[in-house]
């Protein structure tokens, strides 16, 4: 069994996953974004923010009902489906005012930026353990 090995949960937008594409695949996402549609029998959504949308598959999600034009937090593991990729979302919670996508913009980049650099000291580190033997 072919099983991914998962990347930290990364804080992120529609536009950075479309823009990114396949090197966000199998990585561990929060996405704030606004439903669309919502077909709970078929198990996914559409979700969009700005001209941006996805796909998500909720059938991780225990029933639960989704308000159309209603902002998200959804949290869950990107795949690649039908060369499309695809949000398997794990759990989400109503986002009530702007005030929570402020909050959830400015520490986006702030925790990006930290886990950036994070992830090319830790590369450094690996390096030297290598050359190190």
């Amino acid at each position: 069994m072919n099983i991914p090995s998962l990347q930290p949960c990364r804080f992120t937008s529609l536009k950075d996953i479309k823009e990114k594409g396949e090197n966000f695949e199998f990585r561990s996402v929060r996405i704030i974004a606004k439903v669309n549609s919502f077909e709970m029998s078929a198990k996914s959504a559409i979700i969009s923010n700005g001209d941006d949308k996805m796909v998500i598959d909720i059938s991780l999600v225990p029933e639960k009902e989704m308000i159309i034009k209603k902002k998200y937090e959804f949290l869950g593991e990107l795949k690649k489906e039908n060369d499309e990729v695809v949000l398997g979302v794990r759990t989400f919670r109503a986002i009530d005012d702007d005030h929570d996508k402020n909050l959830y913009e400015i520490t986006t980049k702030l925790l990006n930026k930290l886990m950036d650099s994070y992830d090319s000291k830790k590369s450094i580190e690996e390096e030297q353990m290598e050359v190190d033997g």
